[in-house]
């Protein structure tokens, strides 16, 4: 007799928002079937003035247009020859970046 189970690979639990005028969160988590894994989380400023922007947390690195888009959502996408053998490592990194 075959037993039918549910198995959900890969699942991601997303969450956006506003913390208050000037601060927005994110939070993305990646659910496996006996594991939970936090892939990132930081928060970001939304209006420090002088076009300003800090962002703290753990995140995928800002180097380059793809790097910060997870590489399963490549798909929609037209990705460079010379990005591919990169796609495979994890570039998340917990740091601060100011942006101007």
């Amino acid at each position: 007799m075959t037993r039918t189970v549910f198995h959900s690979n890969h699942t991601e639990l997303v969450l956006s928002a506003n913390i208050d005028s000037w601060l927005r969160g994110y939070a993305n988590i990646a659910v496996l079937d006996d594991e939970i894994e936090l892939e990132e989380a930081y928060f970001e400023t939304l209006g420090m003035g002088l076009r300003l922007t800090f962002k703290g947390g753990r995140f995928r690195s800002g180097i380059g247009y793809q790097n910060e888009i997870h590489a399963h959502a490549w798909i929609f996408l037209t990705t460079a020859l010379c990005t591919m053998p990169c796609s495979e490592r994890h570039t998340f990194r917990t740091a601060s970046r100011l942006n101007g």
